[in-house]
């Protein structure tokens, strides 16, 4: 059995995509680590990015990985700095 989940990248993240919105197929016990996976063997050049980013799953803020359920949107936002 599979999920079919959402991604949304924000920032440098979709710069270094080359796209803002992305969806895959995992299998049904998928979590934020598989995801995070899937988008470093499309996208190898957001790698380094990808490991410090935030991530939030249907726009909430998670830690740690959880298991993920059927459409789930999971963004990943690059820390910014600035003022």
């Amino acid at each position: 059995m599979t999920l079919q989940v959402n991604v949304l990248f924000f920032a440098s993240m979709a710069d270094r995509t080359g796209t803002s919105r992305w969806a895959s197929t995992l299998p049904s016990s998928a979590t934020i680590e598989d995801v995070k996976q899937m988008v470093i063997e499309t996208f190898p050049h957001s790698a380094e990015l990808l490991s410090i980013c935030h991530v939030a799953v249907n726009q909430e803020y998670v830690k740690g990985n959880p298991v993920l359920q059927p459409l789930d949107e999971i963004a990943f936002f690059p820390p910014v700095s600035g003022g």
